[in-house]
């Protein structure tokens, strides 16, 4: 190994016998992107002054709303979310924070240490399918 004695190094590199596997966060943000928008009634978004800067630059990838953190060989991610006025909050939390992990886990070998949501708001949008909740 090239690196280090584990062979998952820090900040998404997979070190093998024949070179690293470098995963960006990008990545791994766009495919925890892709597992919330399975879910009808969930919309990743963000909020603040970061999130109106990307939305008056036209950044509209599926990033925004969606930090990652590299922390001991593995990964932490911060999400901020809306939920459709009517569905029950924690269960909708839930069923994206395990989503995330399944999808960000089985797509990238890359250990997932925690899925933190922050509900941010309430849309009226009616679901355009997904897995319901």
């Amino acid at each position: 190994m090239t690196r280090h004695d584990d062979p998952v190094a820090p900040e998404g590199t997979r070190v093998s016998d024949i070179g690293d596997i470098t995963i960006g966060n990008e990545v791994i943000a766009a495919v925890a992107a892709r597992a919330g928008a399975e879910i009808a009634g969930v919309t990743i978004t963000s909020t603040g002054v970061a999130g109106n800067i990307a939305k008056v630059l036209g950044r509209k990838g599926p990033a925004r709303g969606i930090r990652v953190t590299n922390e001991g060989g593995g990964v932490i991610l911060d999400l901020k979310i809306a939920v459709q006025f009517g569905l029950r909050i924690p269960d909708a939390a839930e069923l994206l924070q395990r989503k995330v992990k399944k999808a960000v886990e089985e797509m990238s070998g890359i250990g997932v240490q925690a899925v933190n949501v922050a509900v941010v708001g309430i849309t009226d949008a009616t679901p355009m399918g997904g897995e319901s909740i």
